[in-house]
């Protein structure tokens, strides 16, 4: 072989390595309980700082990706959760399946909402009240009144009339009936 032949074969085989290594992205398993809608702006943010890795998203309700979680504990799948509710956390805290680790830019952050150890276990996204929303138009067709306290909605009025995410598998479901017992007691609640 000619020192031209070899240098092409070696720059053309390094060129197939380097576009081979380049052409592999790789990829993160998300699981979420974000909404569909939510998801495409943290696939853009993320995407301008890490070009080379791709997201894949398994979306569900909390309970159900809570479950998953669990089930897979020994052979996990996810390789990052997102948008799980606190109480989800807290149960895989106390599983031991979670990995510290410190985003960049933790130190700017309220400490109440994070882990407490350091590096932290997980990190808060953000928080959320529960409301009633009543549906003016319905309402006053039904003759049913806007409903002012929680308490209300046990009213006979209200019967057959509400809907809320099932708490045993929507970590919002379970968000307000957890508050309404705390708040309330368990009587009333």
């Amino acid at each position: 072989m000619t020192r031209f032949t070899r240098a092409l074969a070696v720059f053309i085989g390094s060129a197939a390595v380097a576009t081979a290594s380049f052409a592999q992205k790789t990829e993160l398993l998300v699981y979420t309980a974000l909404e569909t809608d939510q998801l495409k702006a943290y696939t853009e943010s993320f995407q301008k700082t890490n070009p080379n890795i791709d997201l894949k998203f398994v979306r569900d309700s909390t309970g159900v990706i809570t479950a998953k979680l669990l089930a897979e504990k020994a052979n996990s799948q996810a390789d990052v959760i997102l948008g799980v509710s606190a109480s989800s956390i807290e149960i895989f805290e106390a599983e031991g399946m979670l990995a510290p680790y410190s985003p960049v830019g933790f130190a700017a952050l309220k400490p109440a909402y994070s882990d407490t150890s350091r590096p932290p276990h997980w990190v808060g996204q953000d928080v959320y009240a529960a409301v009633v929303c009543y549906n003016t138009v319905e309402g006053q067709k039904k003759g049913i009144p806007k409903p002012e306290t929680w308490a209300d909605l046990i009213k006979p009025v209200y019967k057959g009339q509400i809907t809320m995410p099932n708490p045993a598998s929507s970590g919002t479901g379970y968000f307000d009936v957890t508050a309404w017992l705390q708040t309330m007691g368990e009587a009333a609640g």
